[in-house]
């Protein structure tokens, strides 16, 4: 994916995101990564760190992993502390870890998408680096809808 944005003004940004082992959280930690910035990716899951750093430092980022615990304030307090030591400050907190399906989530057939297609983590993470960019300096309150066009549930 080429990204279209020219002056983020993200570049050396700290950037916690929480669940970076997989999905959204993963594909958020690389788009940002692709802005070079200094990525803490926290999870549960230690087993893709590696593979998740590599990626990371292949696309301009710099790296910190740790195996955190959203649900637990002193690991997340820990972590913070871990974060600051290394490098100094948080510029953006991406809370991703727990997102769970919606409840209210309903069957559709393909066509029923606006889009045509389901979203992929990747439209995700675009949004965050968009909200956490220059470009989107004087938001300071929405609700930004990530869905193809379609609500589902409603």
């Amino acid at each position: 994916m080429i990204s279209i944005m020219t002056a983020s003004g993200l570049r050396n940004k700290v950037v916690i995101v929480t669940g970076a082992a997989a999905g959204i959280g993963r594909a958020t930690a690389l788009r940002f990564a692709r802005e070079h910035c200094r990525i803490a990716a926290w999870d549960l899951n230690d087993r893709s760190q590696s593979d998740l750093e590599r990626q990371i430092r292949e696309a301009g980022g710099q790296f910190l992993f740790r195996k955190t615990d959203v649900a637990d304030s002193k690991d997340v307090e820990e972590g913070v502390h871990d974060v600051v030591v290394k490098w100094g400050q948080i510029d953006v907190l991406i809370n991703n870890a727990g997102i769970t399906r919606d409840s209210q989530f309903v069957k559709w057939k393909d066509g029923e998408l606006a889009l045509g297609r389901m979203g992929k983590p990747e439209d995700v993470a675009e949004a965050y680096v968009w909200l956490a960019s220059d470009a989107a300096s004087f938001i300071t309150g929405t609700v930004l809808s990530v869905d193809g066009g379609l609500v589902l549930g409603t």
